[in-house]
């Protein structure tokens, strides 16, 4: 499998770690699966772990037809204020992944692009720290 998923109940969000080369069909074909396993719940937030995938594929329209994709998906489950955060340590999966950033504007999601993963988990995290 392209795309390998944990799920972080205590944390409240799951992990989505893209491994080897990633096409279109893939990303809609795994995420539709894990959206129907009984996982998934609206308002769960994403980590999704570039770090091993190769988008060399990756194309404007594929990343434009992506993004519709979860914003449908989103919209459909009523889950309006999910927080997406992008991992992507190289320069090429960082540009693609900043390019969905600005694609998801106006989606119910919220996606920040990192390049070091202790930051995407912070910010992912933060709803968890109690007020003082």
């Amino acid at each position: 499998m392209p795309i390998l998923f944990t799920v972080n109940k205590d944390k409240g969000y799951f992990i989505a770690r893209y491994v080897g080369t990633i096409t279109e069909e893939d990303v809609l074909r795994e995420n539709a699966l894990f959206l129907s396993s009984g996982e998934w719940h609206p308002g769960l937030n994403a980590l999704i772990d570039l770090r091993e995938a190769d988008l060399s594929a990756a194309q404007n329209s594929v990343i434009k037809r992506v993004a519709q994709y979860f914003e449908t998906v989103l919209r459909a489950n009523h889950a309006n204020s999910v927080k997406t955060a992008i991992y992507a340590p190289a320069d090429f999966p960082y540009a693609i992944a900043r390019i969905y950033e600005v694609m998801t504007e106006q989606s119910p999601q919220t996606v920040q692009v990192y390049r070091e993963i202790s930051e995407a988990k912070t910010w992912l995290e933060d709803h968890l720290e109690s007020p003082e």
